[in-house]
């Protein structure tokens, strides 16, 4: 009973293998999942990606993506189970630049109990293309001024804006 109101519950540990990705690669990490006083039952865990986004004056969060990494298992009291995954990071995924935060969620749905979940910061990389685009827009003499992710047209975009460049301003490095 006290499990279910998440008492001596289970836990759910995501570790990435890297903090950092670039759009187009694969995410890799281990789920951890330690047993808490009483056996449990989880349904499956679910692993995604999700950013905030500008809706008008307030900012809201969004499921990127989610993806079921593990089907239902039952675990036993204190007993430690790990699960390998990978997530395909999706174009269209924001990149991390100041304004703009994606995190990788973990979240268990456990019979009869509250879900236990996790959420680690990722930095979002751009892939190739994006980067010889931003870099050509550097190398004209252009620095990112801002990064805003918003809904517009039925779907959520990253909105990056460039200024020229002046003798005070310094450019973005992606490649530190």
């Amino acid at each position: 009973m006290m499990a279910a109101v998440g008492v001596g519950a289970a836990r759910v540990d995501t570790r990435l293998s890297r903090a950092e990705v670039r759009v187009g690669e694969e995410l890799r990490g281990t789920i951890h999942v330690q047993g808490g006083q009483v056996e449990q039952q989880v349904q499956r865990i679910n692993v995604g990606l999700a950013t905030r986004y500008k809706h008008e004056d307030s900012y809201l969060n969004h499921t990127l993506q989610s993806e079921m990494v593990v089907p239902a298992f039952t675990i036993r009291p204190g007993e430690t189970r790990e699960f390998p995954f990978t997530l395909r990071v999706e174009p269209g995924t924001p990149l991390s630049l100041p304004g703009s935060d994606v995190w990788v969620f973990t979240d268990a749905d456990v019979a009869g109990g509250i879900d236990p979940g996790d959420q680690d910061p990722l930095r979002v990389l751009p892939s190739a293309g994006m980067e010889a685009v931003i870099g050509a827009a550097q190398r004209l003499g252009f620095t990112l001024k801002t990064a805003e992710t918003e809904y517009a047209h039925g779907r959520l975009v990253q909105e990056l804006s460039f200024r020229p460049r002046t003798a005070s301003t310094s450019s973005r490095n992606w490649n530190s």
